[in-house]
């Protein structure tokens, strides 16, 4: 079973997913392992309701059972397609179904104070550091994993501004283009970046100067959050991608666009976002005095 789960791992990382995404499988992955040990069978006897009471008796939310479900997935069909073994007995279990909540995102006003908050931050490599991180986020609805797995030269420059290349969620590559006022500030915390003669080439650094990982970008965006006095239900960076996303769309950005500039693969998650416009229609109706 180790020797399979190794193979499997091997194979995650010739197929270039991120760090992150390699630690959590291998986490599931092992725990699953002391599961099939305690039913004292080996991976080819496991059945579909070994797995489904496994999944079941998680202590977690749905969300949380839906990736572990996922993860003993993939596994599954790497062994079948190998040969290993004959089916892949999670296939037909269903996916729990997930109740869809409008996203958290910042008022004008909590942008106004996140703005203050910026503008304050000092001018070394950790301040702007933080300042480009906030605006890069606000700017591009860039993912945390596809942030801090940005390398030095995937930033390029032209006369509009610079050019981010992304590995994606997935692992596609893609261009994400930076407006002029987010450049500005990349810039001066590149040309700082690249005095620093470090073993690893990550654009984005802690104080220690290792790669900044996704729990630093956690914990910096909910400082930054605190101090300029926002209380939201949820206070990590994906408010601030879920912010990108409300504003387009308040600016009346076509859908499609907004789909495509979020690396959306369906439209109904794009459409999460739609409660603004019905908000904005709800205060127009409001206007008719009558």
């Amino acid at each position: 079973m180790e020797r399979m789960m190794k193979l499997f791992i091997k194979n995650l990382l010739r197929k270039n997913y991120s760090q992150a995404t390699i630690r959590e499988y291998e986490r599931e992955l092992k725990r699953f392992m002391i599961y099939i040990r305690e039913l004292d069978k080996n991976i080819e006897e496991v059945d579909r309701f070994d797995i489904e009471e496994y999944i079941f008796d998680l202590n977690t939310a749905d969300r949380t059972r839906n990736r572990t479900l996922s993860v003993i997935r993939s596994f599954y069909k790497f062994l079948q397609d190998r040969e290993y073994v004959k089916n892949n007995p999670a296939r037909l279990i269903d996916f729990a179904k997930i109740r869809t909540k409008n996203p958290v995102f910042l008022s004008d006003e909590e942008l106004s104070k996140l703005r203050k908050v910026l503008d304050s931050e000092q001018d070394d490599l950790l301040g702007l550091r933080n300042k480009v991180i906030i605006k890069l986020l606000l700017s591009t609805g860039l993912r945390v994993s596809e942030l801090v797995n940005l390398k030095i030269d995937d930033v390029s420059f032209d006369e509009s501004g610079a050019i981010l290349e992304v590995r994606r969620k997935g692992q596609e590559m893609d261009y994400v283009y930076v407006n002029k006022k987010t450049t500005q500030s990349l810039s001066e915390y590149l040309e700082l970046r690249k005095k620093l003669s470090l073993l690893h080439d990550y654009l984005f650094v802690t104080k220690n100067y290792n790669p900044l990982d996704r729990t630093n970008v956690y914990r910096m965006v909910k400082n930054i959050f605190s101090k300029a006095g926002i209380e939201k239900k949820k206070m990590g960076p994906h408010v601030l991608r879920h912010t990108f996303a409300t504003i387009l769309m308040k600016n009346n950005v076509s859908i499609y666009k907004i789909k495509r500039l979020m690396n959306h693969k369906q439209l109904t998650t794009t459409e999460r976002y739609l409660h603004v416009v019905e908000n904005d229609l709800r205060k127009t109706v409001e206007k008719i005095d009558i």
